[in-house]
């Protein structure tokens, strides 16, 4: 279950190919499940943001920025009993590196770094958690969610 694709880098500055800024990670997708009855199931679902791309290095000119990550995307679940044993993932993407050595940020909407030096381009951020919202009468909910603070219930709508 896909997201949109991140945007790319631009590689010239007055037609001369220079350092190329890192493309940002696509976000995650979208998924709805609804039924009157009991919905079960022991898979994965993932709907994690992609990571973002890292800068190119060009010697003559400054490091490139990395990419951002992509956010995560939303999982939604309604029934009257909801038993899913498998994980349910919305993390976002880890941000992409410069072109030097500075590693990109962590998953779920941590900030970015600053260039190394002056004219070099930062590390990208990484996208935001996705959210998880679960409405049900009975059942497992939001145990096995990650991040676990991504993860709402609720009651059941009438239908």
């Amino acid at each position: 279950i896909g997201g949109g694709s991140g945007g790319v880098g631009d590689c010239t500055v007055l037609a001369v190919p220079t350092a190329c800024g890192g493309g940002g990670g696509g976000g995650g997708g979208a998924l709805h499940i609804a039924t009157r009855a009991i919905l079960m199931g022991t898979g994965s679902i993932d709907v994690s943001g992609g990571n973002g791309a890292n800068g190119t290095n060009n010697p003559l000119e400054a490091q490139a920025t990395g990419g951002g990550g992509g956010a995560g995307g939303m999982i939604f679940l309604e029934a009257k009993v909801v038993m899913h044993t498998g994980q349910l993932v919305t993390r976002g993407g880890n941000g992409g590196r410069n072109g030097g050595a500075g590693a990109g940020s962590s998953l779920d909407g941590q900030n970015g770094g600053n260039g190394t030096t002056e004219g070099d381009g930062g590390r990208g951020g990484g996208g935001a958690a996705g959210r998880i919202r679960i409405n049900a009468a009975s059942g497992v909910l939001c145990e096995r969610a990650q991040p676990s603070a991504a993860c709402a219930t609720g009651p059941l709508r009438p239908q």
